[in-house]
């Protein structure tokens, strides 16, 4: 699958903040995965908005003409996982317009038996 760095930045929002074990180590290695390395943050120029005060604004922008993408591949299970936080988000109402195409983009991962 070819994330873009909005998509890897969206991904926290689908993850539970509290869960049991095995859902957090699963957090984990996802993040691990998607993780924006050093040297895409340069070739990318992401940088922070900052306000008329020169402070940080929470937000960030990059040069999208840049960003190719980072082909990440998912194991059954963290498909899953990224399956049942998108239905779980779905139930509770909490999918807005800001994350609606990457919930939509993991929806639609197959699995191999698929």
């Amino acid at each position: 699958m070819n994330l873009k760095i909005r998509d890897r930045i969206l991904f926290e929002q689908l993850f539970p903040q509290q869960g049991n074990l095995i859902e957090q180590i699963m957090v984990r290695e996802i993040a691990k995965k998607i993780r924006l390395s050093p040297a895409e943050i340069e070739k990318v120029e992401l940088r922070d908005v900052l306000d008329k005060d020169n402070n940080p604004t929470g937000n960030v922008v990059w040069n999208l003409e840049k960003d190719t993408g980072k082909e990440v591949v998912f194991s059954e299970s963290e498909i899953e996982f990224l399956k049942k936080q998108i239905r779980r988000l779905d139930e509770t109402n909490q999918i807005n317009q800001q994350i609606l195409d990457l919930c939509v983009l993991i929806n639609e991962i197959k699995k191999k038996t698929e």
